[in-house]
């Protein structure tokens, strides 16, 4: 399922501690910054969120990717992103209250969960647009649609000068509106979920060896992923047998293990110890 609404669908904006009753719902821009303005530091943050009503209140995500292009056409910061001071590394994280498009303002700005959010990391290029797996995110949103109302985006260290400069769903070029892509399953297919569930991944927190079984039920190769916490694939390998990965010369921290076949997407987190 790809959603990439227009001005008229798209629901985005950007709050501003510079201005913290100014309402930028209808701006063609989609800032996240800290800066100076009239030599004044500032920071800004955005917010966005879609209609998920097409994916079952049931649904398995799969796979779920936000893109955001960059509004080289910007006047903020000469439309680049810039780590003129540090790393413009951003924080994805799910909106927990609701908020309106053209009501919402610094000062009444929706709160948020830390809860699966994401790191993304710094800017490789000052025109860079971004592909963003927020995988987990969506999920939580599907699972809690009472208190979900889409993410939000920030500089991990708002200190000025650093920025991400993006296109809102407002720009006159349709190509440069924000889209999610999302894969997902339908619960209601029994013998998918079987197969699912038969997939044994163990142990879990793991220190040496991450053992992955049963996988020969499935009658096909399928391809097994290991994602960091930035999404960067770290180790891709096809097979039709049980495999033992060696994870201890892998850092401490959080893991996604994704296990892809012609019909279905498995992620499990992993956490090594």
């Amino acid at each position: 399922v790809t959603i990439q609404p227009n001005s008229t669908d798209g629901k985005d904006a950007f709050v501003w501690d510079y201005s913290p009753n100014n309402n930028y719902g209808s701006t063609d821009e989609y800032t996240i910054y800290a800066w100076t303005y009239n030599g004044t530091p500032s920071v800004r943050r955005c917010l966005i969120d879609f209609d998920y009503s097409t994916i079952p209140s049931n649904a398995v995500i799969t796979n779920a990717e936000l893109t955001l292009f960059n509004d080289p056409n910007s006047p903020s910061t000469n439309g680049e992103h810039s780590q003129l001071s540090g790393s413009n590394e951003m924080i994805v994280q799910r909106v927990i209250t609701s908020w309106n498009e053209q009501s919402v303002t610094w000062n009444n700005q929706p709160n948020v969960t830390t809860q699966n959010q994401i790191i993304v990391p710094a800017s490789f290029s000052v025109h860079q647009n971004y592909n963003i797996n927020v995988t987990s995110l969506v999920q939580d949103i599907i699972d809690n649609p009472s208190s979900s109302f889409g993410f939000q985006l920030k500089l991990q260290t708002e200190a000025y000068y650093r920025s991400v400069i993006f296109a809102s769903s407002d720009i006159s070029d349709s190509n440069l509106y924000p889209k999610i892509e999302i894969c997902y399953i339908n619960k209601s297919g029994i013998s998918i979920n079987n197969i699912l569930e038969n997939i044994k991944i163990y142990p879990n927190p793991v220190q040496n060896i991450l053992n992955i079984e049963n996988l020969n039920i499935i009658n096909k190769s399928i391809n097994i992923e290991i994602l960091n916490l930035y999404g960067a694939i770290i180790y891709s390998k096809e097979l039709n047998n049980n495999v033992c990965i060696d994870f201890s010369k892998y850092s401490k921290g959080l893991y996604l293990i994704r296990i892809t076949s012609e019909n279905f997407i498995r992620n499990e987190k992993i956490l090594k110890l």
